[in-house]
Parts: C-alpha cells; structure tokens; sequence
C-alpha cells in the first residue's frame, strides 16, 4: 500500500507540473493547445453550420499550410516569404467529439483538468493491472516523449487509450455490459479503436483460462456497444451526419494522401503506419489500404494461433492489441507507451540477459524519439517524433512487428 501511495504521489507531482507548464505557454497567452484548438474550431463551426466539417478543399488547404510551414522551417530557402507556425490538422473525426464540446460547453481549461486527471489515472492503472510491483516503471512513463508531446498537444489519444483499457479490463473480468459504454465511447471518437477491441477478444477468447463465458462477455460487449453508437449517431444533427457519410464515401479527398509528394512532405516521414510504406511504394490509397488491413489481419491470425489455450495475463492480451491497432491503423503520428506496454507485458517471462537488451533497445527507441523532438522545432530535422526516414523507415519495419514478436515469444514462455 505505501509503494502505491507513493507511486500515485510522483506520477501525480510529474504530469500536474506538466499541466501547469501547458497552460502557462497557451492558455495563460491566449492560445490553445494544438490538437484541442482544432475540436474546438469544430464545436465552433458545429454551432453556426451544424457541421463540424469543413468542404474537402478548405480540408487540404489546411494540409498544405502545414505543408508549406514545415518547408519554412526546415527548407527556407523553397519558402522565404512563409513564417514557420504550428497549425492544427484539420477535424476527421466522427461529430461526436465536437458535439460534446458544444454542448457540454468545455473550455479549454477543463480539458485541461480531465487530461491531466485521465492521464494520471491511465498510468497508476497500468501499474496495477499489469502488476509491475515495481516503482521502477514509472520512470518510462514518466519520460516518453510520445506520451509527453500527445498529453502537451492536448491529444484526444489519451483519453480513448485510458478508455480501451478501463473497457478490455472489464470485459476480462466479464462485465460485459459495463464495458459496452466505454467501448462506444471510444469508437464515437475514433472508429480504427475497433482494430484494438478485435485482437483483444480474438486472442483473449482464446486463451487458457477465458473460454466460451469470455468470448460470450466480449460479443455481448460487441452488440451493446453497437446499439449505443447507433443511438450516439442519431444525436448528431443531420447536417454532420450527411456529412461524416460524405467522409466515410471518399475518405481519401479530405487525407493529406490525396497530396502529391511534394505537398505532402514532411508528413509521409510522421506517419508511421504501415500504410504509409505502401503509398511511399507507390500503390494507390485503395490498394494499399486493403493491404495494411491484410497486414493487420494476417499478424492477428498469425498472434491467436500462436498464443492459443496459453495462459495469457491481462497485460499481455492488452499489449498485443495495442500493437496490432498501430500495425492497422492508417496513421500513427506517436506511439504513446508503446515501450511500457511491451516491457511490462513480456517482462515476468525473460531472463537478465534478455531484460538488459530489450531494455536496452526500447532505450535507445525511446532516445530517438526525444532527439527527434528537440530537432525538430529547431529546424534541424523533419521528422516529427521519430528520426526514420522514407528511404529506410525502420521503426515500421522493425519496431512495429518486433514488439509483437517480443510479446508472442514471452507469452509462450510464460505459458510452458
């Protein structure tokens, strides 16, 4: 007990000085954080049309003012007469987000408040239900800059993070209606959520241990939570209903990937998604989004036999379903606890040789990231949040399915 008091106290003290470090350098100068002023641009366009969406064209344009300050910055030279600003993406998500801004009316400081409380509780909670024992996670949690830069940017991520676990633990333990309200929660905001829910009730169902009562609770989960995000649907005003149907019909015309190449760099170097490789190859967005799902699918087919009727542990089941959401996903622009999630889930089952070079390299992963991040609003380098390139984008390549190998060879480890 006084381990977990102290570990609630140092986590709290860390991302509270963080918040008060982001309000000071935005809301306290009248800005807002980057990633909210744009739901809040959409709550705000929602009130006058009834539509958070702006056209297609108005989309890309935003596209590619980011386009033309990240050349600014990094080649002023192709831009003199461009200033270097930090603009927010355009809105892509369902409506339901910026509704709920507009009629909860939520500033930006209680935002503000709800991040700082929800990420504080995403942490303490994986403390506790991977059962890490150990004060010693917290200091990668306390220091990924993935995770950091999201929680600065003021990033809906942490909250459907938080949400899909507090969700997937409760549909471990079976309470398979509870669980459906989190899960509708989090597929109202970002629908690619459902890749996660997937692989976690695939390869939990099928672990020693869960059986028919654990894949009957996670498609109980599955119905109710459809039936709540029909009625979530029926909320939104008709207008950002047709709208978000427009959106779904051709979702390519309001992506930055309907920009050439040109237009599109730096931001083709972001992306980590394996769907990007496939673009940079050449393939057309329909083909190559086929094939990342293809991708996704394959490893989560390859991951359920692999691990079946082994005894798994939450951490493990989750970690794996986090992993395969960044593999389908179309964009990954961080990976927050990435490293944790992996660490924590495979550490039980490897030895001290093992542990020192996993740790090692997850190190070395996380000190890319953070070199990325001071080079990066000094002009130096493009990359936002990781050093790979698109010649040689070895985070996809290697990082990627190498944190799922690292969580199948531990768990079938810990099983034998």
């Amino acid at each position: 007990m006084q381990r977990f008091v102290v570990s609630c106290a140092l986590i709290a003290v860390r991302w509270i000085g963080l918040a008060l470090l982001l309000k000071s350098i935005t809301l306290d100068v009248g800005e807002l954080p980057v990633d909210y002023r744009s739901y809040s641009e959409a709550a705000d366009r929602l009130a006058v049309t009834g539509s958070p969406y702006p056209d297609a064209e108005t989309v890309q344009e935003r596209w590619r003012a980011m386009h033309r300050s990240a050349v600014a910055a990094f080649r002023p030279g192709l831009a003199p007469d461009v200033t270097p600003e930090v603009i927010a993406g355009p809105y892509l998500y369902p409506p339901g987000l910026a509704v709920l801004i507009h009629q909860t009316r939520l500033s930006a400081l209680a935002y503000l408040i709800a991040l700082t409380g929800v990420t504080i509780a995403l942490c303490l909670a994986w403390l506790l239900l991977a059962r890490t024992g150990s004060l010693l996670w917290l200091l990668p949690m306390a220091v990924s800059i993935d995770l950091v830069a999201s929680f600065l940017g003021g990033n809906i991520e942490i909250f459907l993070i938080a949400l899909s676990m507090l969700a997937c633990w409760l549909i471990w333990r079976q309470h398979a209606f509870l669980a459906a309200l989190p899960v509708a929660m989090v597929l109202s905001v970002k629908p690619q959520f459902g890749l996660l829910f997937l692989a976690f009730a695939v390869i939990g169902g099928l672990a020693a241990g869960q059986g028919p009562r654990f894949r009957r609770g996670a498609l109980i989960a599955a119905c109710t939570s459809a039936v709540l995000v029909l009625l979530e649907t029926m909320r939104w005003p008709a207008t950002a209903r047709a709208d978000f149907l427009s959106y779904l019909a051709d979702p390519l015309a309001f992506q930055y990937f309907a920009l050439s190449a040109e237009e599109q760099w730096p931001m083709y170097l972001w992306n980590r998604a394996p769907l990007q490789i496939l673009l940079n190859a050449g393939l057309n967005f329909e083909t190559a989004q086929v094939l990342s799902l293809a991708i996704y699918a394959l490893m989560l087919l390859v991951a359920a036999a692999l691990l079946r009727d082994r005894r798994l542990s939450f951490a493990q089941v989750f970690a794996m379903a986090y992993i395969l959401l960044l593999i389908g996903r179309p964009i990954i622009w961080s990976m927050p606890l990435l490293a944790v999630f992996v660490l924590t889930a495979s550490w039980p089952a490897l030895g001290r040789r093992e542990r020192i070079a996993l740790g090692g390299v997850a190190a070395a992963v996380g000190q890319s990231h953070w070199v990325a991040f001071v080079l990066f609003p000094l002009g130096v380098w493009p990359g936002l949040l990781t050093l790979q390139t698109a010649a040689f984008p070895w985070e996809t390549l290697l990082v990627l399915p190498g944190a799922w190998a690292v969580v199948v060879i531990s768990a079938r480890q810990r099983a034998q």
